[in-house]
């Protein structure tokens, strides 16, 4: 799974993409992309190595990639990911000595994903249209006639100057929709990047932004993220106790990522490894099985599962967790949940 970061001019991407990768420098080459893969911290996982004495810990992880703009040229790398992160310019530049305007902003970052959704929708109906003309059976023609009532009904909707993620679908048009790579369609996280003149301002435009775009808007100054991040610990905590400063930080922005991406993480534990696992949420036992190792989803016979929070009310005590009947056996179909602890029981 890949998340990109993609937006306007001067908003902040490299500076981003810095907190994100670690980094300190300023940015690289003009026009070049950059790849991070950003691991989840996730304390559960540390007090499970702690508890079994792990040898090893492992956490999730997700790819993020700085796209240097927002073009047609790039629109291959932005339909091909996974959910985008956008950093939207809440700070005057001195370059263009522009003052900020996010709700602009916004708007004409979706116009640019819409414009090309149109675009391919007009050419798909021109296709089906052609087909149907050159005499495609009953259930050929039944099928591309309720595409075309789907296309038309979205088309309607995106030349409104709504985005795909805001358009009411059900299940099975959800499913179908997928099948286009719809760039208004893909999970967005737009990120008001404000300075320290503009904190009240990007905090009171958060909701109203939120329901403009049909998505989350999380206001941070990543500019003060970064600084804060390159100092040593116990300086960064002075820094914050002394400025009564209210950082978001990295940790925070990852973690809400990998949920926009629709993730969720499992976990393993023993005497080798304490070990978070990535799955889609909605995963059952069976495939959860398999993410871990194909001969146990060959083999499965059952899991034993108990939430992070129950196991840690027991004090990680398995035997006492058995007594008190939080410790469950659930078949192949168990629909997994985030925090799960969970033992596979299998044979091959």
């Amino acid at each position: 799974m890949i998340a990109r970061i993609v937006g306007l001019r001067r908003c902040g991407k490299s500076t981003l993409f810095n907190l994100l990768s670690g980094r300190e420098e300023t940015g690289g080459r003009f026009g070049e992309k950059r790849l991070t893969v950003c691991r989840i911290a996730d304390k559960r996982v540390s007090q499970l190595a702690e508890v079994y004495s792990s040898q090893k810990t492992t956490f999730p992880e997700i790819k993020i990639e700085e796209i240097p703009e927002l073009s047609s040229r790039m629109l291959p790398d932005i339909k091909d990911a996974d959910a985008l992160i956008v950093p939207v310019r809440l700070f005057d530049d001195p370059v263009t000595r522009e003052k900020p305007s996010p709700k602009k902003d916004i708007k004409e970052i979706d116009s640019e994903l819409i414009l090309n959704d149109v675009k391919a929708i007009e050419t798909r109906l021109g296709t089906i249209e052609r087909y149907i003309k050159k005499g495609a059976s009953t259930q050929e023609r039944e099928e591309l006639e309720r595409e075309r009532a789907l296309l038309t009904r979205l088309e309607g909707s995106l030349e409104s100057g709504i985005p795909v993620r805001q358009i009411p679908l059900d299940k099975k048009e959800v499913e179908k929709t997928r099948n286009y790579s719809f760039a208004s369609g893909i999970p967005i996280l737009y990120l008001l990047n404000h300075n320290d003149d503009y904190k009240e301002t990007a905090e009171a435009l958060a909701d109203r932004l939120s329901s403009l775009a049909g998505t989350d808007t999380l206001p941070m100054n990543v500019k003060l993220e970064l600084e804060l991040a390159s100092l040593p610990d116990d300086e960064r905590r002075e820094l914050i106790d002394e400025f009564e400063l209210e950082p978001v930080g990295a940790d925070f922005l990852i973690k809400k990522v990998y949920n926009l991406l629709g993730l969720i993480s499992f976990l393993t534990a023993n005497e080798h490894e304490a070990r978070a696992w990535t799955v889609k949420a909605g995963t059952d036992a069976l495939h959860a099985a398999g993410t871990v190792h194909k001969d146990i989803q060959k083999g499965f016979i059952r899991a034993e599962v108990i939430s992070f929070n129950e196991l840690a009310s027991v004090n990680f005590d398995t035997n006492l967790a058995k007594k008190k009947g939080l410790l469950r056996l659930e078949g192949k179909d168990y629909i997994v949940k985030d925090g799960d602890v969970i033992l596979f029981r299998f044979n091959v």
